[in-house]
C-alpha cells in the first residue's frame, strides 16, 4: 500500500477499505514535503514544483519515492494526481455504502470482480484492473445499486 503504486494507485484504497471494513487509511510520509528520516545532516534541497515533484527522490529511495499528495505553492497547496485518485477512491467508498444499503449481495459483487484480493490476502502483482475502465463502470454500477435511497 503505497502513494506511488502504478495506476489506478490509491483509487483502489476506497474499494480495499469498503472490502476489508477498513474505517480509516493513515497515510504518513505523504503529507510533508522533505523526507524527514533520511540525510538529517544534509539541509533540505529547495524544489521548483512547476519542474520538479520527486521531493524524496536521492537516488536510492524504495518506499513512496516521490509520494507527495499535496504541492506546496505560493497560492496555498495544489492537489497532486495521487490525491485526486485518492479522493475519488474514497467517493467510490461512500457509494459502496450507499449501494450496500439497497443490495449487499450485488454491491459485493462488484467490489470482488474489481478487488478480488489485497492486503493479506494478495501476492504478486495486483488483483485489480489498471484500466480506468472497469473502475468507472464500477461505479456506475453502484449508482444503479444505490437508487433506493431516493
Amino acid at each position: 500500500m503505497v502513494v506511488d503504486a502504478a495506476p489506478p494507485g490509491t483509487r483502489t484504497w476506497g474499494w480495499i477499505a469498503w472490502r476489508y471494513k477498513i474505517a480509516i487509511w493513515y497515510s504518513w510520509n505523504a503529507l510533508y514535503w522533505h523526507d524527514r528520516y533520511n540525510h538529517k545532516a544534509q539541509p533540505p534541497r529547495a524544489l521548483d514544483v512547476t519542474r520538479d515533484a520527486a521531493s524524496y527522490d536521492d537516488g536510492d529511495d524504495i518506499g513512496n519515492l516521490d509520494g507527495v499528495l499535496a504541492l506546496p505553492s505560493t497560492d496555498g497547496c495544489h492537489a497532486t494526481l495521487r490525491l485526486e485518485a485518492l479522493r475519488r477512491g474514497m467517493e467510490d467508498r461512500a457509494l459502496l455504502d450507499l449501494a450496500s444499503t439497497c443490495d449487499l449481495d450485488a454491491t459485493t459483487k462488484v467490489a470482488t470482480e474489481l478487488v478480488p484480493r489485497a492486503l493479506g490476502d494478495a501476492s504478486g502483482s495486483p488483483a485489480w484492473p489498471s484500466d480506468e475502465a472497469p473502475w468507472e463502470a464500477g461505479r456506475r454500477r453502484l449508482l444503479e445499486l444505490a437508487v433506493c435511497n431516493h
